[in-house]
């Protein structure tokens, strides 16, 4: 999968082939040479080969700023954080995490509830923010 994900990836590295077409362009170059799949079972290559380099970009600036954000972190579950982070960041590169899911729904559980804690969030501070 990851050979032919980088085939790909180099057919049109930009803005890739489209959100969701991971099936379709695989079929196209597999042509019943390799076993039929939607998923690459890696992320980083599912989000090169649909949304071109700039996805995968904008993906790693997420990524960045949250690392980022949690290492500025004064909260005492900062460790907790940062590991939970680590450890999508590296699933991804075994699965696509973020369309399978329970995994991209524990990120996006895990994300709300660490980026602005409740010991902190004033009612209605996200109305005027």
């Amino acid at each position: 999968f990851y050979l032919s994900s980088a085939e790909l990836f180099w057919q049109k590295p930009w803005f890739g082939w489209g959100a969701g077409s991971f099936g379709d362009a695989y079929a196209q170059i597999s042509q019943g040479r390799y076993l039929f799949t939607d998923n690459p079972h890696n992320e980083y290559l599912r989000v090169a080969v649909e949304g071109g380099l700039l996805s995968l970009l904008i993906l790693g600036w997420l990524w960045k700023t949250q690392w980022r954000y949690y290492s500025q972190s004064k909260l005492p579950h900062q460790i907790l954080q940062q590991s939970i982070l680590l450890v999508f960041m590296l699933g991804c590169c075994f699965n696509s995490w973020l369309t399978d899911f329970a995994p991209s729904y524990f990120y996006v559980l895990f994300t709300s509830l660490t980026v602005k804690p409740a010991e902190v969030w004033r009612p209605g501070e996200l109305l005027y923010t």
